[in-house]
């Protein structure tokens, strides 16, 4: 395939795989109030999935991250008392937007199946053959918003949902794409509450 080829083959297979799973996942996971539904990839976009959080499901990612860290707390006191000013729990707003925090991971997705090779060819195209504008994370990101804005266009789709993107551990520039992402997909409420989160993140 050509690059022209493989861009297209990223985006349809982005777009179709949000939406045929969509369905069920809301069909299992409405009464809980879904309120997240997001494409979730590690590093360099590969191993792509889809991740979805619940009203529900959040009040016990946040009462078991606050038990963690209080166990946390209590063994730097007793053993690392020097490190305690270095200590800084996470907010609601951490769990309730950061897709690593999750319950609902779906890894069970026939349109991503073919996807890390998509990926890895789109790279050796930039090593290879592209000239030195090509810039691979532009045109990677370019491709993955629009299958994500396809997505969210369609008749499937609830645009009430936290939509977008998320990276199992971002750096900072895939953090930027993610902020990128969101500012294109996402209704205000949404964006805004992933700047306060990284705002947040920024002063910590």
């Amino acid at each position: 395939m050509n690059i022209d080829e493989l861009k297209a083959q990223l985006t349809n297979s982005i777009t179709e795989g949000l939406a045929n799973k969509f369905d069920k996942v809301n069909e299992a996971l409405g009464n809980d109030g879904l309120y997240a539904y997001t494409l979730y990839c590690a590093s360099g976009f590969y191993a792509p999935c889809i991740a979805a959080s619940t009203k529900k499901s959040l009040i016990r990612i946040i009462s078991s991250l606050q038990e963690v860290e209080n166990n946390l707390l209590e063994s730097l006191k007793e053993q690392h008392s020097n490190l305690l000013d270095k200590f800084s729990p996470s907010s609601d707003l951490y769990a309730e937007m950061t897709a690593c925090e999750w319950e609902y991971i779906y890894n069970d997705i026939p349109e991503f199946e073919n996807l890390d090779y998509v990926i890895s060819e789109i790279y050796e195209y930039s090593y290879e053959e592209a000239d030195e504008d090509f810039d691979v994370c532009k045109f990677l990101t370019s491709a993955i918003l629009e299958g994500i804005l396809k997505f969210k266009n369609s008749a499937t789709c609830d645009n009430g949902l936290l939509l977008g993107l998320q990276f199992s551990d971002p750096s900072e520039q895939e953090t930027s794409i993610v902020a990128d992402i969101s500012h294109q997909v996402n209704q205000a409420h949404w964006h805004n509450k992933l700047l306060s989160l990284y705002n947040e993140q920024s002063n910590s």
